[in-house]
């Protein structure tokens, strides 16, 4: 039960004094109506799924309900955009209501994964791989900055890669991270840092994994990751993502188990990171980088383990080579003997190491001996994670969904395993703690039932990890929207166009871009084409730049949240993008009029998760097909249409190029998932529409 001391009525006061000169409570009943759920969910314990439209103020509403029933909460977001939004604009507003009220100051923090901080232990290690660098070099060839000397990892070499070495652009980023972290930043987070690659960053900064613990580390006083998690532990709101989230909950030492309220933002997003951050993943990159470190770490005095390291090197190069002939597939019983041989060989190997490394940190003892004792103890924390990892890939197991797929580049097989289902495993480790779960999408066709089962709500577990009984009943409610969807939107989607599958495929890719040239025509630019691929959305736009004089921006070859402001800021651009912006984007006025989705977003049929998810739940009795496929295609197309109307005074066209809606039986409940447009199959009064509101924009 939460430990909610508050009342409903003090969420309440708290959203009005707010609100109060930046809009009329009259003007938002479903903020109102959503903070007065929250605050009573948090008081009562009961599991709450919310479905608030865009324009609700749904930030605003589970901020202020939290507070104001004196909750202490950790609020999950998928995205930066969000998180960003809810510490800089949100979180402030709310404090100063408070400050007003009751006299108070609220305490807020936004806390990341170890990686985003700088590693105070990693930036020591390197200047002291520079000292000797210089040690060794004759004078005339010292050097003032870091070197080549000090080497970045790369990744295994396949077939098809060549060697990715360190540039001197890489050294140059480096040595800048260096100065940056000299001069003693306030917090570590690497938004205050340099801007530098991933691979570069990585030098600095440490993982999970590769944390030694700050009871080992010479640094583990001042450590950035662990000051922030400090700061965490006593904050009134704390704001993570949902990445972080799982991991935490399944932590042998969790930092919110003692959180009155869990609020889930973006929980349409929530299934696919549980699935990750409680699944394995194991690449050949991966397994070079952990080995050549653990290799490097070993004292040269310890014979027998620097023998145990090599073996461990050379059972990854063999492993290495035999993901190359891996072909992508679902695995339900054992791996090839050509793998699992080499994969069950290499999981013991690195637990023979770590549990080595561990000697050697016991041996050397507190002075550490002129050992790098953080060094040894974070490339062990590193191998066990491999290890689990390993077991986990290779091992069959009915409760896990286990596959090979071509890395990024088309080289070595990835080997995954994710969990066939993650619903009661969440509902068990949240616990007794008050859950709320929101989303602009967070039901089917009116039904909720869907995303409160993946959350493990309809069938709970009798009692959570924290031995606490759990209620058996939840709610789900859908507040609304301010939004008059009827008079503010037309959704149009024509019947006369061939239909994307089979021998029809082609036919519909031509009538798609005739479709959208005529379209884009109409509404003077203007637009936003959401594409189901890649290739579909470069080639729309390089169709749009030979037949319109309209500039096109197209999705990866700028940064997503450059294409998103030259887009807002030149009017009568046309951003062609993928799945990546299919949510996210709030663009608001004129130059988002037109949103042109080509076909229904289904996931892949052959997709192994999502293939194995839909045979469980056919096995059930139930319809898989509908379950996992369509339902999911109904949530994405509906995030995809949500961003044509982000204003009250905003109007335009949703345009969705794919006549299964019409011809097929799950189109029924795919449109009344959507915002309820209003609808046509008439293209005359669609192209006749976006003139008149081009025409207005001029």
């Amino acid at each position: 039960m939460s430990k909610a001391s508050g009342s409903v009525d003090g969420a309440l006061r708290l959203l009005d004094e707010v609100v109060a000169g930046h809009s009329n409570a009259e003007d938002r009943p479903q903020q109102h109506e959503m903070a007065k759920l929250v605050a009573d969910a948090a008081a009562t314990g009961e599991p709450l799924i919310v479905q608030a439209g865009t324009g609700t103020g749904k930030s605003l509403a589970y901020l202020c309900a939290a507070v104001g029933t004196r909750s202490s909460v950790v609020i999950s977001t998928a995205t930066r955009q969000l998180s960003d939004q809810l510490v800089n604009s949100d979180v402030p507003l709310v404090a100063d209501a408070v400050k007003t009220l009751d006299k108070r100051d609220l305490s807020a923090v936004s806390l990341k994964g170890r990686a985003n901080y700088l590693c105070l232990a990693k930036v020591d290690e390197l200047h002291r791989l520079e000292a000797r660098a210089n040690e060794k070099a004759p004078p005339e060839e010292q050097v003032e900055e870091l070197d080549l000397g000090i080497e970045l990892p790369t990744p295994v070499v396949t077939e098809s890669e060549q060697v990715k070495r360190p540039t001197s652009a890489d050294l140059r980023a480096l040595n800048e991270l260096l100065e940056w972290a000299a001069e003693g930043p306030k917090s570590g987070d690497r938004v205050g840092a340099p801007a530098v690659a991933d691979r570069v960053w990585s030098q600095v900064s440490t993982d999970t994994a590769g944390c030694p613990g700050s009871r080992v580390c010479a640094f583990g006083e001042d450590c950035f990751a662990e000051l922030a998690r400090a700061r965490a532990r006593v904050a009134d709101v704390v704001v993570v993502n949902h990445a972080l989230l799982a991991q935490d909950l399944i932590s042998p030492n969790p930092l919110f188990d003692d959180r009155d309220l869990i609020v889930i933002d973006e929980v349409h997003e929530l299934q696919d990171y549980l699935s990750s951050a409680w699944g394995a993943e194991i690449y050949a990159g991966s397994i070079d980088r952990i080995m050549t470190n653990a290799a490097r770490r070993v004292p040269k005095s310890r014979q027998s383990v620097v023998d145990k390291a090599f073996a461990a090197v050379g059972d990854a190069a063999i492993v290495t080579q035999e993901l190359m002939g891996l072909p992508a597939q679902r695995w339900l019983g054992e791996l090839p003997p050509g793998v699992a041989g080499p994969l069950e060989s290499l999981e013991r190997r690195a637990g023979e190491l770590a549990k080595a490394f561990d000697e050697i940190v016991k041996e050397s003892g507190a002075d550490g001996s002129g050992t790098n004792t953080a060094g040894i103890q974070s490339a062990r924390g590193q191998l066990q994670e491999l290890a689990t990892a390993l077991n986990l890939v290779r091992t069959p197991n009915d409760a896990f969904v286990r596959w090979s797929a071509a890395d990024r580049d088309g080289g070595a097989a990835v080997l995954r395993a994710a969990p066939l289902t993650v619903g009661r495993m969440f509902r068990d480790r949240v616990g007794s703690r008050a859950l709320v779960a929101t989303s602009a999408t967070a039901c089917v066709a009116g039904d909720f039932t869907p995303l409160a089962d993946a959350m493990g709500l309809v069938n709970p577990p009798a009692q959570g990890a924290d031995g606490e009984p759990l209620p058996r009943t939840w709610a789900g409610v859908d507040v609304g929207s301010p939004f008059d969807y009827e008079k503010q939107a037309i959704l149009y989607i024509p019947d006369d166009i061939p239909e994307p599958v089979g021998k029809d495929r082609a036919e519909h890719t031509a009538a798609v871009l005739d479709e959208l040239t005529e379209l884009v025509g109409a509404a003077g630019g203007r637009t936003l084409a959401l594409f189901t691929t890649t290739a579909a959305a470069r080639n729309a736009a390089d169709h749009l730049r030979q037949k319109t004089k309209h500039v096109i921006l197209e999705h990866g070859e700028l940064p997503p949240a450059v294409l998103a402001q030259e887009f807002a800021e030149d009017e009568t651009s046309v951003l062609c993008a993928t799945m990546g912006m299919w949510a996210g984007l709030n663009v608001v006025g004129p130059a988002c009029t037109l949103v042109v989705i080509d076909k229904i977003p289904f996931a892949p049929m052959d997709d192994p998760l999502s293939a194995a998810r839909r045979a469980n739940v056919d096995a059930a009795g139930g319809n898989g097909f509908k379950e996992i496929f369509v339902n999911q295609a109904a949530l994405m197309l509906t995030q995809g249409a949500g961003r044509l109307i982000r204003h009250r005074e905003d109007r335009g066209v949703v345009a969705i190029l794919d006549p299964r809606i019409h011809t097929r039986g799950y189109g029924r409940l795919i449109v009344s998932t959507l915002p309820p447009m209003w609808r046509t199959t008439d293209r005359d009064l669609v192209l006749a529409a976006l003139r008149r509101l081009a025409q207005s924009s001029k």
